[in-house]
């Protein structure tokens, strides 16, 4: 599926080598990135909805890993820790990447198209939003709910691969917390994270609210 590639993450410009869905170039222009600012749809005290430039965020997510192999494999180790649906259908977690790799090869998925999905199902997907959840809070920590704690600890990918529809909808859910003079950690809100993102049409939306 993905053997001899040439593909490279960078502006989105596509120079076709042979054959489209196995081989594809990208110009990258370094002058091009700027720095990953999102801007805000809707800000309140309960919910903060925010837009991310797509290619921006893209390039960031791509410089994580270490080679294409990393990409396949970082995806399909964070696919068996995740809950997966494939068009509203829940996949048993050791079939996920497989189901994926036949899903983009059936409706003929470019490689930018391919690597792309498999960056944004991993973990790393999350990071900028962490980071952005940090700073709202800077005097707590952020992290996964504890053991005594309700709720589903894994990430819930819901994937949509059609033939006009390239979407994934990722939900997680973390606690903000603090650390009391015993060393004992004290759950201060609990939040529910979504990152919506169609890759036909370029879009990155990502929301925070308190449950």
């Amino acid at each position: 599926m993905f053997d001899y590639n040439n593909w490279v993450l960078c502006d989105y410009t596509e120079e076709v080598i042979d054959n489209d869905n196995e081989f594809v170039h990208l110009n990258y222009k370094e002058e091009n990135i700027n720095i990953i600012t999102p801007y805000y749809i809707l800000n309140t005290d309960i919910k903060k909805i925010l837009k991310y430039e797509y290619e921006p965020f893209m390039v960031d997510l791509f410089t994580s890993f270490s080679s294409y192999e990393n990409i396949i494999n970082q995806s399909y180790v964070d696919l068996i820790r995740s809950t997966s649906y494939i068009n509203n259908r829940l996949i048993r977690s050791t079939e996920t990447h497989k189901r994926i790799l036949n899903k983009m090869d059936l409706y003929s998925l470019t490689q930018k198209e391919k690597y792309s999905m498999l960056m944004i199902l991993t973990q790393a997907v999350l990071g900028i939003p962490y980071h952005f959840i940090c700073g709202l809070y800077p005097d707590y920590h952020v992290g996964e709910l504890n053991q005594t704690e309700c709720g589903n600890r894994k990430v819930v990918n819901r994937i949509f691969i059609k033939n006009d529809i390239k979407k994934v909808k990722i939900s997680k859910i973390l606690r903000v917390f603090s650390i009391n003079s015993e060393s004992v950690d004290v759950t201060y809100k609990t939040l529910k994270l979504k990152l919506l993102v169609d890759i036909s049409t370029g879009s990155l939306t990502f929301m925070a609210r308190i449950i």
